[in-house]
């Protein structure tokens, strides 16, 4: 849920999947219903492949990790949290999750993380393995601009 209290469905499929979508009808159909369903109930429905998120540096295995979190913490704004975050991670000059997340709630932090990855402010310094307390972070070119 934004701010504005719209919300959007995500999707993600494979690359190679959306590519023989024509030769899928299984898919096709199943990306159809989702997307009446989604106009039905004011909803805007967004399919993404596992290409179009590895440019935000985190695989295909973290997104599903991240976007049920963000699920979970929706309706919590999180501004001061994720600013926290990304102080933390520029006074250190990069760190793990755990200690990017000093000063805040396990769960919180972990969602401030979360949204921070989502929007491309922060980045898994090894984005081909599993976001874990021990991962390290780093800021984006964002902030460095």
């Amino acid at each position: 849920m934004y701010e504005d209290s719209s919300e959007e469905f995500w999707e993600i499929k494979y690359q190679k999947d959306m590519a023989k979508i024509n030769e899928k009808p299984q898919l096709r159909r199943q990306i159809n219903i989702q997307q009446r369903w989604c106009e039905n109930n004011n909803f805007v429905h967004k399919i993404s492949t596992d290409k179009d998120l590895l440019h935000k540096g985190v695989v295909l295995n973290n997104w599903s990790m991240i976007l049920a979190n963000l699920a979970h913490s929706r309706h919590y704004e999180m501004k001061a949290e994720m600013v926290e975050v990304a102080n933390n991670l520029l006074l250190s000059g990069g760190s793990t999750s755990r200690e990017a997340i000093l000063g805040l709630e396990e769960d919180v932090g972990f969602a401030a993380v979360c949204k921070l990855l989502t929007f491309g402010l922060i980045l898994l310094k090894a984005p081909e393995q599993v976001l874990k307390w021990d991962s390290e972070l780093e800021l984006s070119e964002i902030w460095r601009q």
